[in-house]
C-alpha cells in the first residue's frame, strides 16, 4: 500500500510508494545561519532542516531505517546516511567559553571582560580581534552560539568560529555583526577550537551572556543518522572528500534502496 505525506507546507498531498525519491531545496540565509545542518561525527550523527519536520521519515535506533538521507553542499559534495529515530529535543553539552582574550597582534585598544561577557571592546582603527580561550575541538560536531550583542558605534566585521588564535579554517556566523540577541549554529571543521569577534575599522561594542556549546541531541523534528540500512551505528555511511557541512544547499530523502525522483521546489 502507498503511504501519504504532506510535503513542505505546500498543501499538496503526494502518494509515495516503491521507488520514489523526494527532493527538497532551500536557500541558506544571508546571515549565514544554516537551513540544513547536522552532526557529522561517528557515534552522534544527526540531520536537521530548519522549518521542516523530518519525523515523518523516522525509523528507530534499534535497527529500522526505511529512508536514506543525502545532503549535498554548494559544490555538489555529498554526505549519505540512513534515517533512524527522531531527536529527543535539543540537548546541549558543557559550556566551551571559559574566558576572553584580547589579541596580542591585533588588539582592541580598550578591552574588558568578565566571565562569559565582553563588557567593553573599543577599536579606533585598523584590525582588532578578541578570542575565546581555546577549547578542545570536535571535528564534525554541531556548535550553538548564543549572545546579546550591542554595537554602540562603528562596524564590527565578523563573528566567526576559527582555529585559535586567528587561523584557518574559519566559519563566519554573521558579517557584519549587528545588535541583538543572537543564535547561530555551525558544524565544527577540523582543528577549529576558537570563537572570535573581528573588527577592521573603528567600532565600540559589547557582547553579554555569550555561550558556545556542542549539541548532543537534536530536536524532535530532526533525525538520527546511522551508517547502514537497518543499522544501529550512529554515523554517516559516506562523506565525500571536501564536503562542507556549513554549506548544505539541498537534501534528498529516499525510500531506502530506491530510485525514481519527484522534485519539489
Amino acid at each position: 500500500m502507498p503511504q501519504t505525506f504532506t510535503i513542505g507546507g505546500s498543501g499538496q498531498t503526494f502518494f509515495v510508494g516503491e521507488g520514489v525519491t523526494v527532493l527538497k531545496t532551500r536557500t541558506v540565509g544571508s546571515d549565514y545561519t544554516n537551513s540544513h545542518r547536522g552532526d557529522f561525527t561517528a557515534l552522534n550523527a544527526f540531520f536537521e532542516s530548519v522549518g521542516e519536520d523530518l519525523s515523518i521519515y523516522k525509523g528507530t535506533d534499534a535497527g529500522y531505517t526505511p529512508y536514506k538521507a543525502v545532503a549535498t553542499d554548494a559544490a555538489g559534495k555529498k554526505a549519505t546516511g540512513y534515517i533512524a529515530a527522531v531527536g529527543a529535543g535539543e540537548t546541549l553539552g558543557s559550556e566551551l567559553i571559559t574566558g576572553w582574550e584580547n589579541s596580542g597582534s591585533n588588539p582592541f585598544e580598550t578591552f574588558t571582560s568578565s566571565g562569559l561577557d565582553i563588557t567593553s571592546a573599543i577599536n579606533t582603527s585598523g584590525w582588532g580581534v578578541v578570542d575565546v580561550s581555546p577549547y578542545i575541538p570536535s571535528t564534525g560536531a554541531l556548535l550553538k552560539y548564543t549572545g546579546d550583542i550591542t554595537i554602540n558605534s562603528g562596524v564590527l566585521l565578523n563573528l566567526q568560529v576559527d582555529q585559535y588564535p586567528d587561523t584557518n579554517p574559519k566559519t563566519i556566523l554573521q558579517s557584519p555583526v549587528t545588535t541583538g540577541i543572537k543564535t547561530y549554529y555551525a558544524t565544527s571543521l577540523a582543528t577549529q577550537n576558537g570563537l572570535q569577534f573581528v573588527a577592521s575599522e573603528a567600532v565600540d561594542f559589547k557582547a553579554l551572556n555569550n555561550s558556545l556549546k556542542y549539541i548532543t541531541d537534536p530536536p524532535s523534528t530532526a533525525v538520527h543518522i546511522v551508517s547502514s540500512l537497518n543499522g544501529t551505528t550512529r554515523n554517516w555511511a559516506s562523506i565525500e572528500s571536501g564536503f562542507d557541512p556549513n554549506a548544505i544547499a539541498t537534501y534528498q530523502i529516499y525510500l531506502a534502496g530506491m530510485g525514481r525522483t519527484i522534485t519539489i521546489s
